[in-house]
């Protein structure tokens, strides 16, 4: 599969500025990241990676986190990692440490994305679930076509990642650690995709 993968540049100003016109924006302080980790334990529950970490993967890459909203007014949060091709391995065996990234397997703006880590998504009500659906679609283009690893905090997240995300799990049925096959780059999404996903 990696002899076919597609080459992916990181491109944070570009993603961002896809996601702009749905009102998702970077983080921009230490209020952003404390307000990610009060909507994780309020509607996720689980661990989040500490303050210091998520702004030095964000220092690394250029882009962690959509922020819908800032501070007490985030509305939702979508997390994703760019992660370098020299990670492969480390995904694939289930070594990578998300709530304490080696910010050596991570790619920089400009250096070639291997695969994508999804740290996770949380939005307070359907309509913040919707924009933001709409929001990581018009991402696409700068996503798509490589997979993507998660590890799923509770039963439930697993359930939702399989039915709505696509994940698999990696080594057995109930594994935390999952895995979504590339979509295809061209992949353009309807109004029924739009419905499930949100």
């Amino acid at each position: 599969m990696a002899g076919n993968a597609p080459i992916v540049l990181a491109n944070p100003k570009g993603l961002y500025a896809a996601a702009a016109p749905f009102e998702l924006e970077p983080p921009r302080d230490l209020s952003d990241y404390e307000a990610i980790v009060r909507l994780t334990r309020e509607l996720i529950g689980g661990t989040t990676a500490s303050l210091e970490a998520m702004q030095a993967c964000h220092d690394r890459t250029g882009q962690t986190f959509l922020c819908l909203g800032h501070g007490e007014a985030m509305r939702g949060y979508s997390g994703m990692l760019p992660m370098s091709p020299r990670a492969m391995p480390h995904l694939w065996m289930g070594q990578f440490n998300a709530l304490d990234p080696d910010l050596d397997l991570l790619a920089r703006p400009g250096e070639r994305v291997g695969a994508w880590w999804f740290w996770g998504i949380a939005t307070v009500d359907h309509d913040a679930a919707r924009q933001m659906i709409h929001g990581l679609l018009a991402t696409r283009p700068f996503t798509n076509g490589l997979p993507t690893f998660a590890r799923s905090a509770t039963p439930a997240g697993r359930r939702i990642a399989a039915e709505r995300m696509n994940f698999h799990p990696m080594r057995y049925p109930d594994d935390d650690l999952m895995w979504a096959p590339p979509r295809p780059l061209e992949s353009k999404p309807g109004e029924t995709e739009l419905d499930h996903a949100a």
